[in-house]
Parts: structure tokens; sequence; C-alpha cells
């Protein structure tokens, strides 16, 4: 058990990843097993004779991949952010400042594939978000109006930029003026 905890003390984000992946799979796994098993309007229930094992499969299978992703995609994200929190308040020490470099990088990368992947799904569909599309336009179908006001992208990109710069200083330098690196 001490081995598996240093492990995870060398790694906790790959761990939390993991975990997560492994906690939504196995509660979907669950949930769909459960209702495949007791489903007696189904024609899957535990009467059903030779369904049984397709239905039981068919559930493992959904509940594992769409786990799987809904862990990826919605408890890590959570994860990552209470532990974070948990960082911003821990004494400062080489390890701490480590797996905080680390897990900030991590929440960084992971937010940046995540807004990436949210624009490619949603963006394409006919119900998504049309971007060019400001709030003037009419729009059909359940679409979605842009999110920024398109004529201010500009000032959205200076913002977020200012945003980074005050970031990357930060994380460089305690705010009492001692240097973190």
């Amino acid at each position: 058990m001490k081995n598996i905890w240093n492990r995870v003390k060398r790694g906790p984000n790959l761990w939390a990843f993991i975990g997560s992946i492994i906690a939504g799979a196995g509660t979907l796994t669950a949930i769909y097993l459960f209702d495949r098993v007791t489903a007696p309007m189904s024609g899957t229930s535990l009467s059903a004779g030779p369904a049984l094992p397709a239905a039981v499969l068919e559930a493992l299978w959904t509940g594992i991949l769409g786990g799987g992703l809904a862990g990826a995609f919605l408890i890590h994200p959570l994860i990552l952010t209470l532990q974070n929190l948990f960082l911003l308040f821990r004494k400062g020490t080489a390890e701490v400042r480590r797996v905080e470099r680390r897990t900030e990088s991590v929440t960084i990368a992971l937010g940046i594939i995540y807004t990436g992947l949210y624009d490619w799904i949603f963006s394409g569909s006919t119900s998504g978000i049309q971007f060019r599309s400001d709030w003037q336009e009419i729009l059909h179908n359940g679409q979605m109006h842009t999110p920024i006001w398109t004529q201010s992208a500009l000032t959205i990109a200076v913002i977020s930029c200012v945003g980074i710069l005050g970031y990357l200083m930060l994380s460089k330098r305690d705010i009492n003026g001692c240097h973190r690196s």
C-alpha cells in the first residue's frame, strides 16, 4: 500500500486522470448494468434468458467507453480544480512547487484542448455556436450566436495576453517578492 501511495505522490496528475476515467467508467457501467438487469419492460431482465448476456455486454461496453469519456471530460477538470485549490494553500516546499507547476501546466493544456474540442464539435453542427453570427443576426434550428462580439475579438485577445503575462510573472515570483523558481 505504501508503494502505491509513493507512486501517487510522484505523479498526482497522472493518477488523478486515471482515477477520473475509472470513476466515470465504474459509475456509468454500474448504472447501465443495474438498468439492464432490472428492467423488465425492456426484455433484458434476469428472466429474459438468452438476451441477457448481450444486454450485459452492451451495458459494459457503453458504460466503460461512455463513462471513461465522462470521467476524462467531467470528473478530471473538477479534480484539477480541487487540486489547484488545495495547492494554493500549501506551504511552498520544493516538492509542492514542483507538483503545483505541473498541475498548472496540465490545467492550462487541458483547458486549451477541451476548448478546441468544444469548438470543433459544436461549431460545425446546425445547433452549435455559429461564429461570426452576432446578436443582430437571426439564426434558425436552435443555433447559438457567437459567445464574443466579433468586432471585439482584438480587445479580448489583448486582455487574454495581459492575463497570460500576469500569470507568468506571478508564477515566477511570490507575491512577497521572493523568487519562486
